[in-house]
């Protein structure tokens, strides 16, 4: 049984850089943010780890402006769908939701050692892989925290270049 818990769809509202993001989530493969600077592609992954981490939620992470904000992420485990929503503002708060679109959705109490029991530990910083600028070191961190199996072959739908010598156990 794949016990891998996966985002399926991510929504933000006024959190750092970005106004407004609507996203579904690809359920195979990789999913790729690219754009110029400024366009809130950082704001996005520190958003993620907001959301489910609890840092960077203070009034400075709301978009000047704003008075409120608010971070979702919908994610499925081995087919259970859960919903994670971070409210940032006045009225800040997290909840965790089992089956968020069932009729009786179940709100879980203690949102943070659910949301630990769901996801495990993670022994990543997010922010450091994101702002690390020498590539091996960045692909280094990512490997350490996450068991990852591919082969070149998959890769190569990524990154056609790939070197037959590439290392891709981790």
């Amino acid at each position: 049984t794949d016990m891998t818990t996966k985002i399926t769809h991510l929504r933000i509202t006024n959190y750092r850089g970005v106004r407004a993001l609507d996203a579904t989530i690809s359920p195979t493969g990789a999913t790729i943010a690219k754009g110029k600077n400024g366009l809130g592609k950082s704001s996005t992954i520190r958003a993620i780890e907001a959301c489910i981490v609890g840092g960077d939620v203070g009034p400075d992470a709301i978009t000047i402006g704003e008075t409120k904000g608010e971070i979702v992420i919908d994610l499925d485990k081995a087919g259970e769908a859960w919903r994670v929503r971070r409210r940032l503002g006045k009225n800040a708060d997290v909840t965790v939701t089992k089956d968020p679109d069932a009729d009786f959705a179940a709100k879980l109490s203690k949102p943070t050692t659910v949301l630990a029991e769901l996801l495990g530990a993670a022994p990543v910083d997010v922010i450091s892989v994101v702002f690390e600028k020498d590539k091996k070191k960045r692909r280094d961190l990512i490997l350490q925290a996450l068991p990852v199996t591919a082969t070149v072959e998959q890769l190569r739908r990524y990154v056609p270049q790939l070197p037959d010598s590439y290392p891709c156990e981790g």
